[in-house]
């Protein structure tokens, strides 16, 4: 198995998952958390530069250090355009079959798939 994949699966994929539920974007997009959710991604995306230019790893995985930081931006600006139009906040979908749910379904699905598919078809595989 390759080390470097587990490294950008293990980059990309779970704040999306994580994104799309109601509790994790609300303290993503709360204001007492704004900066420090983006700090750490900053952070974040700074050491995987670091680790790149040192050559500890390929430069396309140290790329993928930054794909937090556009979770991040997905996340708070969905959550933003959802509370302009809707009014509410959004309702957990998992394992929720209850009709009327559609435009939840929607901006989980939109945040799971901004935040995984973009950054791997501009970085690239």
């Amino acid at each position: 198995m390759n080390p470097n994949a587990v490294i950008v699966a293990a980059i990309v994929s779970p704040l999306p998952i994580f994104g799309s539920h109601p509790k994790v974007a609300g303290f993503i997009t709360s204001q007492r958390n704004h900066f420090w959710v983006l700090g750490v991604a900053c952070v974040f995306g700074l050491i995987g530069l670091i680790a790149s230019m040192t050559h500890l790893l390929p430069t396309k995985v140290g790329l993928y250090f930054w794909s937090p930081l556009w979770q991040i931006l997905v996340v708070q600006t969905l959550y933003s355009v959802w509370f302009r139009f809707h009014k509410r906040p959004p309702v957990s979908v998992d394992f929720n079959w209850h009709s009327g749910l559609a435009a939840d379904r929607w901006l989980s699905i939109a945040i799971g798939l901004l935040g995984v598919l973009v950054p791997v078809f501009i970085i690239g595989r």
